[in-house]
């Protein structure tokens, strides 16, 4: 698995902390600044409508400073442990009627130019009212 998706996987589940969201974004954006180091700068840069107009059911990809990222397969191990991770939160997070836990199938846009589909995402109660039908 990537870098950028090991953070992702766990890092985008505290949506709801305004600090985790720019760590998030400072890490990634640091890594992409050490991937794109030399690949062509006058790339074509997609805003987060653009992007989910696009994206369609079973593509998986992340709109990151306008550019679209496609996710690579993940590994068994990867798979495993999101499932871990979803059954044993969703348990907690119902058990105290804390929020929602979603999967990878709910855009999170943070900005105009930056939209992700996390492995999993975690809404406060008062959050999920916000929640558009497959974006927040």
């Amino acid at each position: 698995m990537s870098i950028r998706g090991s953070i992702f996987c766990l890092c985008l589940f505290f949506l709801g902390c305004p600090a985790c969201r720019r760590a998030c974004l400072e890490a990634v954006h640091s890594r992409l600044r050490i991937l794109s180091a030399g690949k062509d700068l006058n790339r074509e840069l997609w805003t987060s409508d653009e992007f989910l107009d696009w994206l369609e059911l079973g593509v998986f990809a992340d709109l990151i400073d306008g550019e679209k990222i496609m996710h690579s397969p993940v590994s068994l191990k990867h798979a495993n442990l999101v499932n871990f991770l979803d059954n044993v939160l969703r348990l907690y997070l119902e058990s105290r009627s804390l929020g929602r836990l979603y999967r990878e199938s709910v855009a999170v846009r943070l900005s105009s130019r930056n939209t992700f589909l996390p492995d999993l995402a975690y809404f406060r109660s008062e959050q999920v009212n916000q929640l558009g039908e497959t974006f927040i």
